[in-house]
């Protein structure tokens, strides 16, 4: 699928917000897609998330759901 960046920027122009809704442990949850990443959503969701999360889609993708995972530093 190709994107129509021009349609899409223009949109962004008009004050349209691009939103998707993400699966993650326990739920959903739903984020902003900036209009210069929509062909990065489209082209690959799940990676899209776990960038927007801070974890790699690797590690955390398990059975199609978005592991999201609380970091912490040892003191």
């Amino acid at each position: 699928m190709s994107i129509d960046t021009q349609t899409v920027a223009e949109m962004a122009n008009a004050g349209i917000a691009f939103v998707a809704s993400v699966r993650v442990s326990g739920g959903g949850e739903t984020v902003v897609v900036p209009s210069n990443s929509i062909a990065e959503y489209v082209g690959d969701p799940q990676g899209f998330a776990a960038k927007h999360f801070g974890v790699t889609k690797e590690r955390r993708v398990v059975s199609g759901y978005l592991q999201r995972v609380a970091h912490c530093e040892s003191g």
